[in-house]
């Protein structure tokens, strides 16, 4: 059962654009290999004109080439279908994010909320204070 589980977590950190914190929606792949959402690395490319580099190895590219990634984009449909009939906290207990299925561990100082790791490095929450949930529960004690 935990290398069904460990098998499912890493095919959703397969599915999770590093741009947006999201799932892949309408997955590219570009120059280097890497994934994004389409809109995400397009938005990111605005500002840059005769060079167009990775933000996540740097490799640079002189055009943009975005292929479709029909298979990320198939597997990252299907866990947000899993997602949303997923009944909540069904896994060891734990209650899980809305947003990213995944484990509620961490606590946003700021928003005063539970977060998950992904929730964690996303625009939203990633200059936030967080604390495991364990340390900010001990407060409420």
């Amino acid at each position: 059962m935990a290398a069904a589980q460990d098998a499912l977590e890493g095919l959703r950190a397969q599915c999770i654009c590093s741009l947006c914190g999201d799932y892949l929606n309408n997955p590219v792949i570009i120059h280097c290999g890497h994934n994004f959402c389409r809109g995400c690395i397009t938005r990111c490319w605005e500002q840059f004109r005769d060079r167009f580099p990775c933000p996540l190895c740097r490799a640079e590219s002189p055009e943009i080439r975005l292929r479709p990634n029909r298979q990320l984009r198939n597997a990252a449909d299907l866990l947000i279908e899993q997602r949303s009939v997923q009944p909540r906290g069904s896994w060891a207990g734990d209650r899980l994010c809305e947003l990213h299925g995944e484990r509620l561990n961490l606590f946003c100082v700021e928003d005063h909320t539970p977060i998950c790791v992904i929730c964690r490095a996303s625009r939203a929450h990633g200059s936030h204070p967080a604390v495991p949930i364990e340390e900010a529960s001990q407060g409420f004690q």
